[in-house]
């Protein structure tokens, strides 16, 4: 069987009840155990908003607010010497779907964050799904997706617009569920289709006070334009000096990227739709001092104005897993009252008869794999001999990348620029073999 690499991503807005007398005091009774599951959007149908977003198609503003929203959310979760990976598309979704249900400081805080309004949120983000969506084919599993699952008790109702609006821009899911084991199994099981079984374990279980879940899941499968053929092991020297051995692979790209303190390439996935960026800062220059510098508008700069030139390139094979509480990151952004209990106004979502609803916590879970074959995190798929690069000229710039020390990488969207996942390599795990 072929060998291939593998990345997803999942993210869960978790929404309680902000006061002392908890909904899962029902468990008392039982009953929430008998309610099967019922389909909240069986009688709303999806709006056609096609003609309403296409001010949003091709537009170079959007995809810097979405690069800078990526930028600004990994500079405030990367940890000096840890590795990191997060998907700032899933997290602007699950955001995007909490927007619906906000309304003032608690919404205007969500929009400061994100650097767009609710209605460009909605618009860019349908836009963006739709754009990823068509890029696939049988070869290029591309895989966006929304879910709203609420606890089954007849003192929770949800809005109907903010089911609506759901529907019509995120495409969501929505259901009614108990909240107890079998609740679990099956958003798990949600998860796992949308991250073609990935992540299958997302939620290990559910706090008795949880009433409403928001999920959105991100997965990408590409096999390399070129595969690696060669490969060896080498040093891979951590920033405090320690060396670490890696297994490499060696290659050869044409995209050359650049700035005043780092260097890189992009290496294509099948099809030319989504690569591998990855970004190398100076000697003496570290990954976090790097990533603090970037803003959306420059690193999307740096990946528009890529150099045509011979880039011989070394890249360790790697394998991480990355999971955060995201409330802590996004409270650093400017979000404070979606968790504040006594300040949030999620009205526009739904309400319950006791207390009112505010986000408890935001889960983020990643996965990636680097290898020879690919990684699934992207692209499409054409016959080998139409993906090989062109014999260089005479004339063409030799430039080499190793990245033998710790690296900033992306997986992007070849057509918008605009990173689906970014993180950094600072070690190699230890269950690389």
């Amino acid at each position: 069987m072929e060998k291939r690499g593998f990345c997803a991503v999942a993210v869960a807005v978790l929404l309680t009840t902000g006061c002392g007398k908890e909904i899962g005091e029902l468990k008392e009774a039982k009953e929430v155990n008998l309610v099967k599951e019922v389909d909240l959007m069986a009688d709303i149908t999806a709006g056609d908003v096609s003609g309403e977003v296409s001010g949003f198609r091709d537009d170079e503003e959007g995809a810097i607010a979405l690069t800078d929203f990526g930028v600004r959310l990994l500079q405030n979760s990367v940890r000096e010497g840890e590795n990191t990976l997060i998907s700032p598309a899933a997290v602007l979704y699950a955001l995007g779907m909490v927007a619906n249900g906000a309304e003032g400081e608690t919404l205007s805080q969500v929009e400061e964050a994100a650097g767009l309004s609710r209605e460009e949120m909605n618009g860019y983000l349908y836009v963006y799904k739709e754009a990823l969506q068509e890029q696939g084919n049988s070869r290029c599993k591309v895989n966006l997706a929304n879910s709203i699952w609420l606890r089954a008790d007849d003192r929770l109702s949800v809005e109907r617009d903010f089911l609506q609006v759901n529907a019509d821009y995120y495409g969501a899911d929505a259901y009614q569920v108990p909240f107890d084991r079998t609740g679990v199994e099956r958003i798990n099981g949600w998860v796992s289709e949308n991250t073609y079984g990935m992540i299958k374990e997302f939620l290990p279980d559910v706090p008795e006070d949880a009433v409403m879940y928001l999920v959105s899941t991100t997965a990408l499968d590409a096999r390399w334009s070129e595969v690696y053929y060669t490969s060896s092991q080498g040093n891979f020297t951590k920033e405090d000096g320690t060396v670490q051995q890696a297994e490499f692979m060696y290659g050869g790209e044409f995209d050359y990227l650049k700035d005043d303190t780092a260097q890189g390439f992009l290496k294509y996935y099948e099809g030319n739709q989504y690569a591998f960026a990855a970004l190398l800062p100076d000697e003496g220059i570290s990954v976090s001092d790097y990533v603090s510098s970037l803003t959306g508008e420059k690193l999307h700069g740096i990946l528009v104005d890529s150099v045509h030139a011979q880039v011989h390139t070394v890249l360790p094979k790697f394998e991480i897993r990355y999971e955060a509480e995201m409330s802590d990151i996004l409270g650093e952004m400017g979000i404070k009252d979606l968790f504040d209990a006594e300040r949030a106004d999620l009205s526009g979502m739904g309400s319950v008869e006791e207390g009112t609803l505010v986000v408890d916590r935001i889960l983020h879970k990643t996965f990636i794999s680097v290898d020879e074959q690919g990684t699934k995190a992207g692209a499409a798929a054409v016959d080998e001999a139409c993906a090989v690069a062109e014999e260089p000229d005479e004339e063409i710039e030799i430039k080499v990348v190793r990245l033998d020390r710790p690296f900033l990488y992306m997986i992007i969207d070849q057509k918008t620029k605009t990173p689906v996942f970014i993180g950094t390599v600072m070690e190699m795990p230890s269950d690389v073999q």
